[in-house]
């Protein structure tokens, strides 16, 4: 969706568009840049699934969305096919996922997490991958999961964890951490990094522990969620907004245009 944002900020500030699409997922974008085309706007749209196809364009700015482990990479590739110019600018999004702070029970609430947990698997910056709670994970797991359980009827998993999650679990246990086992997700009460797909890291602590752990995990967190009133001293969002941003949300806490 942060690639989806940035054809329309681009459209809408008048710049021509050229966008290296996923092998893996090029059909959303590809798609609306086909519709966009369908209206006739005066922007240059053009798509590709190879970087190899915009050699000698030499671009004022690149958005770039991907693993800080790729920025170096796609830098010197775009430098190699004299893609950028040398007044380029770089616009990189690296945020991993979201925090959120749960500080009460309500039925509400919870589907909220849950929306915010599941909706992707996981997967996306604006998905929650750890919860700061004054609850412990003992004293929420049996109507967390129920909801989790409820939530899954309508809107099954269609990707599944491989055996690395069964080993983290067996690690759990050996360790006497507590966790729970939900087959295709894994909830552990943990303050260490989120690392691992298809884990939810349960942290028991107030608002204190909030704000050490979003400035401890950096760049990598997307937004901070609230349940109920502001946290001061930390820039947070509603949680019920979690997979329903405004159309201008600022990934990485950059506005597009």
């Amino acid at each position: 969706m942060v690639g989806f944002q940035d054809v329309l900020a681009t459209v809408l500030s008048g710049a021509n568009y050229y966008g290296k699409l996923s092998r893996k997922d090029p059909y959303l974008l590809a798609s609306y840049v086909a519709k966009l085309n369908e209206f006739e706007v005066e922007n240059q749209l053009d798509i590709s699934t190879s970087l190899d196809d915009y050699k000698n364009i030499s671009v004022d700015k690149v958005l770039f969305a991907g693993s800080e482990e790729s920025v170096i990479p796609v830098q010197e590739k775009l430098q190699q096919l004299n893609a950028v110019n040398e007044n380029n600018k770089f616009s990189i999004r690296t945020a991993k996922f979201s925090m959120a702070y749960l500080d009460n029970e309500n039925p509400e609430t919870l589907r909220d997490m849950i929306e915010a947990i599941f909706r992707y698997g996981g997967k996306g910056c604006r998905s929650v991958a750890v919860i700061v709670s004054p609850f412990s994970l003992n004293q929420v797991k049996c109507h967390f999961t129920d909801y989790v359980e409820e939530f899954w009827l309508k809107n099954p998993q269609h990707k599944k964890p491989n055996e690395r999650l069964a080993f983290q679990f067996a690690y759990n246990k050996a360790i006497e951490r507590n966790q729970a086992w939900l087959d295709d997700f894994l909830v552990q009460e943990t303050d260490e990094f989120p690392d691992q797909e298809f884990t939810l890291n349960w942290v028991q602590g107030d608002q204190e522990k909030l704000k050490e752990l979003k400035q401890q995990f950096g760049a990598s967190v997307q937004s901070v969620y609230r349940t109920g009133e502001h946290i001061e001293g930390i820039k947070t969002e509603f949680l019920s907004q979690a997979q329903n941003p405004d159309l201008w949300w600022e990934p990485d806490g950059e506005g597009v245009i």
